[in-house]
């Protein structure tokens, strides 16, 4: 029991410090951006969202959820927007929907696992500009459950003195990242909103 109670917390251990190491690499990321002149913008659940829907094959309406706990940072070039970089850092374990059982179905192995797999991750590559006003496309890399692709998201971007918004939808293929569950019957592409305000963090004195 003592051995077994050893490797628990052994393991607890690893994924904290895995989690945390994740953070930092983001951070490396990002003042990179802020050391060549970049401001520095920061958001989290606490005044933005991201939301998804999963759908049966064919249905008209499908299930909404979201993540209640996520964070991430904005650096901000504000004379040329593509020279800015963002990342984002999800609590798997804060999945939601608006069905209780399939919330519970969406933390286990079919889907997120999230008790192996406590986070996902996004951060920019590349932002490249659209032809609208406030249009551009975020190109950057994605990691779900160990798994990291490249995707694009198109977001329409407003940049404010104190505060910058992003929003956007892409179609996330679930398949690229190994969550092949019910494919038959249950759509492999999963509309992904994000809605997210960033406010400029504070400068340290």
């Amino acid at each position: 029991g003592a051995f077994m109670r050893k490797n628990e917390i052994l393991f607890a251990g690893t994924k904290i410090f895995t989690l945390l190491l994740t953070v930092v690499v983001f951070a490396t990321l990002v003042n990179g951006q802020v050391a060549r002149g970049a401001d520095e913008f920061k958001f989290s659940n606490e005044g933005s969202k991201i939301t998804f829907v999963g759908s049966n094959v064919g249905a008209e309406k499908g299930h909404e959820g979201g993540f209640e706990k996520f964070s991430g940072v904005l650096a901000l070039d504000k004379e040329d927007f593509t020279k800015s970089s963002l990342a984002v850092l999800i609590d798997m374990k804060s999945i939601t929907s608006d069905s209780r059982g399939l919330t519970g179905h969406l933390k286990n192995a079919d889907f997120f696992e999230v008790d192996k797999y406590e986070s996902a991750s996004f951060h920019s590559t590349k932002i490249t500009k659209g032809e609208k006003e406030g249009a551009y496309t975020l190109a950057g890399k994605m990691k779900i459950k160990e798994v990291e692709k490249e995707i694009q998201v198109p977001v329409t971007v407003v940049i404010g003195e104190k505060e910058v918004t992003i929003k956007g939808t892409l179609n996330l293929d679930r398949t690229q990242f190994g969550i092949t569950y019910g494919t038959s019957k249950i759509d492999k592409n999963v509309p992904v909103t994000i809605d997210l305000k960033a406010s400029r963090a504070e400068t340290k004195k």
